[in-house]
């Protein structure tokens, strides 16, 4: 077990003791072109890897503009050349050096209220999942693993022995995304 493991699961016991984590609960169904979505916030992976396979499968998003559908896509600062000339509306977040937590664009504060929130990370990332939990969405979608239920009322299951593509391609049909 490495150190970042270690703190995580330290991390994940303080947080729970404190019961800031609560299941996420939605009574609402998402029907195809039913003009519920009128905002997306996508959050591409933290590494880099992970990061160009979902810039290639979601550089078709540009067309949800054409049906009056506002989006933005965060992307961590390191990876910003990956996804530069992909992505009309792309915000920059970074990782606070002191206490790991991130520090999101302006514009991204500005706008607190969103329709849904898709987490591209393959991966469970505490601390994007904690600045989700923070944006007020009515849909908040992500890959299933242990702790997904406490921050995603929407859970993609995550296909192992497929490749990442192929589970992108999943999301994108399941919200009718281009």
């Amino acid at each position: 077990m490495n150190f970042q493991e270690i703190k995580l699961k330290f991390r994940l016991g303080i947080l729970t003791l404190r019961n800031r984590f609560g299941k996420i609960k939605s009574t609402k169904v998402i029907k195809s072109n039913s003009g519920l979505i009128k905002s997306i916030l996508i959050f591409l992976p933290h590494d880099e890897k992970s990061c160009r396979i979902a810039t290639y499968s979601f550089q078709s998003i540009f067309k949800l503009e054409g049906e009056g559908i506002f989006y933005q896509i965060c992307i961590f600062h390191d990876n910003k050349s990956i996804a530069d000339g992909a992505f009309n509306n792309l915000q920059i977040y970074k990782l606070n050096e002191k206490n790991g937590k991130i520090i999101l664009s302006g514009n991204l504060i500005k706008r607190k209220k969103y329709d849904m929130i898709l987490d591209l990370n393959p991966n469970f990332n505490l601390e994007i999942s904690e600045c989700i939990k923070s944006i007020t969405a009515n849909y908040k979608i992500g890959f299933s693993s242990k702790l997904s239920d406490l921050f995603y009322n929407i859970q993609i299951d995550r296909h192992h022995s497929s490749f990442l593509e192929s589970d992108y391609n999943r999301i994108k049909s399941i919200l009718n995304i281009p």
